[in-house]
C-alpha cells in the first residue's frame, strides 16, 4: 500500500508501526466505503459501467482505455485475467476470498485487517460492497456465478501447488523485510519469474502493492518497505538488490515473523511486555507496544528516544525496571541491514 502521508516530519511516538498502520488503515476504510454499492456480477448497466471501470485496478494502471466500454466487454476482461489474476492474489486477499466462496449471503466485515483485502477484491471487480444503515457495518459480497468459477479454478491441483508456491515467496518478501528493511521489487519479480514461466509483470506489481507498503525510489524503481520503517529516505542510501532464495523455504502455515526471533529477543519481549502490562494508557496491548517499541529499535533510534515512545505508551512514569527492560530490548534487536553502514551495490 503506498505511503499515504509524510513520517519523517512526525515525532517518534506518531510514527510507531501501529500508528502507521492505523492512518493506512482509516483511509483504506473511508475509501472502501465510497465505493459503489453494485457489481460487475451484481447490478451492472450499460449506464453505469463506466463508473465501475474507474475504481477498478485497469483504470489506474491503464490510463487510457481502448474506447467506450461495455458490460460484456468488462466481463471478458475480468474472466479472461482470472486464472493469472487469482494466481496473484496477496496472502489476505486469499484468505478472505476463502471466506466468501462458503458464504452464499455477503461477508460481514468485522476485523481491521480485512479492511484492505476487501476493497481490493472489489477494485478487481470481483465483488461488491453494502454499507448497512447507518454506516455501521460493511458487508462484501460475491456473486454466485462468478463463485462458481473461482471455485472450479483454484479447485484444480495445478492451482493449488502454484498457489502454494506464491506463498512461499510471499513469506520470503516479509522474511527479507525483517531484516533488511526494504527491497527492490524487482528482486521479487526475479524470483517470481523462477516461479511461473511468463507471469504478468502488472498483474504480480499489483499483487506487490497491495501486500506491502512501497514508494518510488530516485530512480523511478518500486521498493518495498518494512511497515515500520519510519524513513524510507535515510533507508535507501542503504539499498542494494537482495537474493530471496534462501527465505523461500519455508512452510507456508508458519508465522513468518515469528521465525526471524531470537532466543534473546524473546526473552527481553516477554520481560518488558510482563513489566508495563497494567500500566499501560487505556485501549493499548502490551505486545503491540513492545513490537512497536522492538522495530524502532531495529531502526537504531536511540534508547532516549525508545524511553519518549514507552513513556507516551504508558499512563505512569517508566519505573526502572521498565526502563532496565527497554534496554535489554533495544540490546537484543539486530539493526534493519539498510540502517547499517554497507556498501550500496
Amino acid at each position: 500500500m503506498l505511503r499515504e502521508f509524510h513520517t519523517p516530519s512526525l515525532s517518534w511516538p506518531d510514527k510507531t508501526m501501529s500508528v502507521i498502520q492505523q492512518r493506512q488503515l482509516e483511509a483504506c476504510e473511508m475509501r472502501l466505503r465510497r465505493l459503489p454499492s453494485f457489481g460487475l456480477f451484481n447490478g451492472c448497466t450499460e449506464e453505469n459501467v463506466d463508473q465501475l471501470r474507474r475504481i477498478s485496478y485497469d483504470a489506474r494502471e491503464h490510463l487510457n482505455p481502448p474506447g467506450l466500454m461495455h458490460v460484456a466487454d468488462l466481463t471478458l476482461t475480468v474472466m479472461r485475467r482470472l486464472p493469472a489474476e487469482a494466481l496473484l492474489l496477496t496472502m489476505p486477499e486469499f484468505e478472505l476470498v476463502q471466506q466468501l466462496l462458503n458464504d452464499r449471503d455477503g461477508l460481514r466485515l468485522t476485523e481491521w485487517h480485512e479492511t484492505a483485502p476487501a476493497e481490493s477484491l472489489v477494485r478487481r471487480l470481483w465483488c461488491s460492497v453494502q454499507t448497512g444503515e447507518g454506516g455501521d457495518s460493511v458487508s462484501l459480497r460475491m456473486e454466485p456465478q462468478f463463485r462458481l468459477a473461482l471455485m472450479r479454478l483454484m479447485g484444480t491441483d495445478e492451482y493449488r501447488q502454484l498457489r502454494i508456491r506464491i506463498t512461499q515467496l510471499n513469506i520470503a518478501v516479509i522474511c527479507a523485510l525483517n531484516v533488511y528493511g526494504i527491497l527492490y521489487a524487482d528482486d521479487v519479480f526475479d524470483s517470481l519469474g523462477d516461479l511461473l514461466l511468463g507471469f504478468d509483470i502488472s498483474l504480480a506489481e499489483r499483487m506487490l502493492k497491495i501486500a506491502f507498503d512501497y514508494c518510488l525510489g530516485r530512480d523511478g524503481k518500486m521498493v518495498l518497505l518494512h511497515p515500520a520503517l519510519a524513513d524510507p529516505e535515510k533507508a535507501m542510501q542503504g539499498l542494494f538488490h537482495v537474493d530471496l532464495r534462501p527465505y523461500a523455504e519455508v512452510d507456508p502455515a508458519e508465522p513468518a515473523p515469528q521465525m526471524l526471533l531470537s532466543d534473546t529477543e524473546h526473552q527481553a519481549m516477554h520481560r518488558l511486555c510482563a513489566l508495563i502490562e497494567g500500566s499501560l494508557r487505556p485501549d493499548y496491548s502490551a505486545y503491540y507496544c513492545v513490537e512497536d517499541l522492538r522495530f524502532l529499535a531495529k531502526q537504531s533510534v536511540s534508547f532516549d528516544t525508545l524511553a519518549e515512545v514507552l513513556a507516551a505508551q504508558l499512563a505512569v512514569r517508566p519505573t526502572d525496571d521498565m526502563l532496565d527492560g527497554l534496554r535489554q530490548l533495544q540490546v537484543s534487536a539486530p539493526g534493519f541491514v539498510c540502517m547499517l553502514s554497507r556498501k550500496v551495490h
